[in-house]
């Protein structure tokens, strides 16, 4: 709070020095706004990049589990004998992780199209129970 003394007289000189006292708080305070929302948007940055660096790992180790489920069956069937029949067990969980694999590089796609700005998102009701035990490839 800044006012006139009452034991100087009111002068132009006086009013000037007001008006760049006023200029110069005036610009402080605006400095010190813009410092922040700068320091804010950096943390929404730190922020996302966190956020991508976890999607990103999870989605890793995702892939290798299903390849990792592939590959020891067919190292099996690889070095099995000539005219051994092929295992339908085998054959199915090649299949089903293959099928995995695929929903996992489809939702990486969806992904970089939805950070694009390229996906609206729709909303229907589903069933949870039914979610997870697709989602987790947990059968009955």
């Amino acid at each position: 709070m800044v006012g006139l003394s009452p034991l100087l007289r009111r002068s132009p000189s006086y009013l000037r020095f007001h008006h760049l006292l006023a200029a110069s708080v005036s610009q402080a305070v605006s400095n010190a706004s813009a410092h922040e929302e700068e320091h804010r948007r950096a943390e929404a940055l730190a922020e996302l990049d966190r956020a991508k660096t976890t999607f990103f790992s999870n989605v890793s180790h995702e892939f290798r589990t299903p390849l990792t489920l592939m590959l020891a069956p067919i190292q099996d069937l690889l070095s099995s004998p000539e005219g051994t029949l092929v295992d339908r067990q085998e054959v199915a969980l090649l299949h089903r992780n293959a099928l995995r694999l695929l929903k996992l590089v489809n939702t990486l796609l969806e992904f970089s199209r939805i950070e694009a700005g390229r996906v609206e998102a729709t909303y229907e009701p589903v069933d949870l129970a039914r979610a997870v035990r697709r989602t987790s490839s947990w059968r009955r």
